[in-house]
């Protein structure tokens, strides 16, 4: 992680040295050695039997690549907030608020919705949330660094309701057939996972914010952009966990 993340934080302001890529291809070398020596030892910290699991495995990748997309937006809402539009820190946290309530009141409902839309409620999810930050994108940029704030709230509001659908039932689907001798270990490299994803997800959203500063709406726009790349590559990955078995097939 440390490989990862402080070349990605550190790279772009030292115009990326060589020792920025070459710590990035130790973190490839050093997680290769963790997984061998996982494999060889008798009582492994992460079992590998694990991620024999379709729903664990890809599960896991779409708890990293969500939590990239959640840390890191709360950092460029609040830089495009407090320095782009120079709120302090109350205002900015009154602006939060609607964020807050589209994410209350999607997760009441988003174990309901599990039930009968399965996976696809984390897609519905994640689609929802591309969508929040599609417009918070196109009303940043038209609002500029003087327009009415509140014009944002709309795309708030969305962003945090795709953000309830996802998180709510993400964690049972991901552990979802681990047998339940590993449950601690698989909870453990879930949870791993979500502090990882928000850890990288912050370093690089913020090289792609900062290298687009030439004004805050711009950069929090392209930031965004990058979130919606990432919402959509969760869409795509949620397609290989595999369906819940229905009662008949239960039966058979």
């Amino acid at each position: 992680m440390v490989a990862i993340v402080y070349p990605l934080v550190q790279g772009r302001e030292q115009g990326w040295p060589a020792w920025t890529w070459l710590c990035l291809a130790a973190a490839v070398a050093l997680l290769a050695s963790f997984a061998l020596h996982q494999r060889r030892v008798a009582a492994p910290l992460v079992d590998p039997g694990l991620f024999r699991h379709r729903s664990f495995s890809a599960g896991t990748v779409v708890s990293l690549l969500h939590s990239m997309t959640m840390g890191s937006f709360f950092l460029i809402l609040a830089l495009y907030l407090q320095q782009g539009r120079e709120l302090d820190a109350l205002g900015s946290g009154l602006i939060f608020l609607p964020l807050g309530l589209g994410y209350f009141a999607s997760s009441t409902r988003a174990v309901r919705l599990a039930a009968r839309l399965g996976r696809q409620v984390v897609a519905l999810g994640a689609l929802t949330m591309a969508l929040g930050y599609g417009l918070l994108a196109l009303t940043a940029t038209a609002l500029g660094e003087h327009g009415p704030i509140a014009w944002i709230i709309p795309g708030l509001v969305v962003a945090g309701a795709g953000m309830g659908l996802v998180m709510a039932p993400l964690p049972a689907l991901v552990l979802n057939g681990v047998d339940p001798r590993h449950a601690a270990a698989a909870s453990g490299v879930l949870s791993t996972a979500q502090q990882a994803g928000g850890a990288i997800g912050v370093a690089v959203v913020g090289v792609v914010f900062y290298g687009a500063l030439g004004g805050y709406p711009h950069a929090f726009a392209m930031g965004l952009l990058l979130l919606i790349a990432l919402d959509v590559a969760v869409v795509a990955l949620v397609q290989a966990l595999p369906r819940p078995r229905n009662r008949t097939e239960g039966a058979e």
